[in-house]
């Protein structure tokens, strides 16, 4: 049995209307959930995965993520992931930082959802991302780019370069935004390098061949 503890616009948020959400992760989890007056949650279930999955989706309607959202993580690559932003900044710089990834008329959030695949919440103290493995760790590591400063541009130019790319070589898009976020170094073009390595062939040939006519004239020399 697991017991979690709640209180004010968090426990209206799990509880949801009539106590619908409770009633939804009972049948889709196989588990009984009790809720106190002082709002404690007691979870069980004889199936520890389900306890613990039971865990997690009410931490993500704590949030404010809705029913239908949080219930994909039953897919066993879906995962939750909570960004605490007190934890990471000072308490007067949170909104702020909430209004840079949010960004003008929910444009940043929006471009990293659609980018990513992923769904994002930002609440009161902290932001939820919910998606497949990768492309939440690609989606967080975005966010925290934006929280420590990154420049809303460069955040959207790697997102673009990367489905772009993703599109052109026909690899998997978390790969691709991985590569373009994380290790920005490793998606530079690689032509350049090929140059390099073809004018060094062409200027060794071109030594060899000097060398050779040099040679050349040194034996008619001596033979004259």
């Amino acid at each position: 049995m697991k017991t979690l503890r709640y209180a004010g616009k968090e426990l209206f948020r799990i509880l949801g209307k009539n106590e619908s959400n409770l009633e939804r992760l009972e049948k889709e989890l196989g588990v009984d959930l009790d809720v106190s007056e002082f709002g404690e949650i007691k979870i069980e279930s004889t199936n520890y995965l389900n306890e613990y999955l039971c865990e997690e989706m009410i931490g993500a309607l704590s949030l404010g993520f809705n029913i239908e959202e949080v219930v994909k993580l039953k897919d066993e690559e879906i995962i939750f992931k909570k960004i605490i932003l007190k934890s990471l900044v000072k308490a007067s710089r949170i909104n702020p930082i909430k209004g840079r990834i949010i960004g003008t008329g929910g444009k940043s959030k929006r471009v990293i959802e659609d980018l990513t695949e992923t769904s994002i919440v930002v609440e009161e103290h902290g932001v939820g991302i919910i998606g497949y493995a990768q492309n939440v760790e690609i989606a967080g590591a975005a966010i925290d780019m934006l929280i420590h400063g990154a420049p809303h541009g460069v955040v959207y130019k790697y997102l673009e370069r990367a489905r772009s790319k993703a599109r052109e070589r026909e690899l998997p898009l978390n790969e691709m935004i991985r590569e373009e976020i994380l290790h920005p170094e490793r998606a530079k073009p690689k032509e350049k390098k090929k140059k390099k390595v073809v004018k060094k062939i062409l200027k060794n040939e071109t030594i060899k061949i000097i060398k050779k006519i040099t040679k050349k004239k040194v034996v008619k020399t001596i033979k004259k």
